[in-house]
């Protein structure tokens, strides 16, 4: 489907139903004096790879509990930590 042309002056003055047919999957292209210059389109979430921003505390826990295991104590967790290393 072909994206609908709008002038700028539509969307300041229309913003909530042109933002209402978006989200009902209607693009549009805005234009200012006739040259297009952004289009609205539905956002589509995206999965990113790489590391994640959130972690689950149980996760977190259960990470704790096998450092510790593995190292016997904090202060050997410490210890071990070489700065000069790039991890």
């Amino acid at each position: 489907m072909e994206p609908t042309s709008i002038p700028q002056r539509e969307l300041r003055n229309d913003s909530a139903r042109i933002l209402r047919e978006v989200q009902e999957g209607k693009e549009f292209v805005v234009t200012v004096r006739g040259v297009p210059v952004a289009r609205l389109s539905p956002h589509v979430p995206v999965e990113r790879p790489g590391p994640r921003t959130f972690v689950p505390v149980e996760e977190v826990a259960d990470l704790i509990e096998q450092s510790r295991r593995a190292f016997g104590s904090l202060r050997e967790i410490r210890d071990s930590y070489d700065p000069e290393m790039r991890y």
